[in-house]
């Protein structure tokens, strides 16, 4: 995990009841990727796409009241949004209880692939050693989440005329078998790409294997 102001698990735990008890006192804004995306409009990058969410969060919207389920996804937002940012990515979506974010690999794909790898990883043991314990103290229900990752090309468009007001959205296979994985993964498990799998040294893959991380082939999980 990354140690620094807004990585330690005090600021982390103090920064959950704060959301809780008050709603988000940190704005979450995309403005980052919207700038990386318009450098790179029509042209086909070379990205990591990170896909996480929340594991039935169906039966969570049935069973609790509108307003703890709205706690429960601020607070997962902003913290996996801290930590993406602070692994070099950048939050592409919101979409309801996940996340979607960009990593960069235009120079570098292995760099890459391990940042998004470690970012995955970081977002799981936050969730388990620092969100739930403050949610079993306010009586919450505790989480647990999916991860899937994929290195591939993506193709940046724009949904309007104006650069100042447009949406700016990227499209291709990547993003949609990212979202894939992430459905089918386990929960508390990073599910992967052969494309990403692929870009770790063997020391890397001996050194986490412990992790909860899978490589999928088409088939099956690993």
């Amino acid at each position: 995990m990354i140690i620094n102001s807004n990585y330690s698990k005090k600021s982390i735990q103090t920064r959950v009841l704060q959301t809780i008890d008050k709603g988000l006192q940190i704005d979450l804004s995309k403005q980052h990727c919207e700038r990386f995306l318009k450098r790179h409009l029509n042209h086909s990058l070379k990205v990591v796409i990170l896909y996480i969410d929340i594991d039935d969060s169906t039966k969570m919207s049935i069973s609790l009241p509108s307003s703890k389920l709205a706690s429960i996804i601020q607070v997962f937002s902003l913290e996996m949004s801290f930590v993406i940012q602070g692994y070099g990515g950048y939050i592409f979506k919101y979409i309801g209880d996940g996340l979607l974010a960009v990593f960069p690999a235009e120079y570098d794909g292995q760099i890459a692939c391990k940042n998004a790898m470690n970012c995955a990883m970081t977002m799981l043991n936050i969730i388990r050693n620092c969100i739930n314990p403050i949610f079993k103290l306010r009586a919450l229900p505790e989480i647990t989440a999916r991860v899937g990752l994929v290195y591939g090309s993506a193709f940046v468009v724009i949904f309007g005329k104006s650069l100042q007001t447009a949406h700016f959205d990227m499209v291709g296979t990547t993003i949609n078998i990212a979202a894939k994985l992430t459905h089918i993964a386990k929960p508390n498990h990073i599910l992967m790409s052969d494309s990403v799998y692929n870009n770790f040294p063997t020391e890397y893959i001996i050194e986490n294997k412990d992790s909860h991380f899978r490589k999928y082939n088409g088939r099956k999980t690993f």
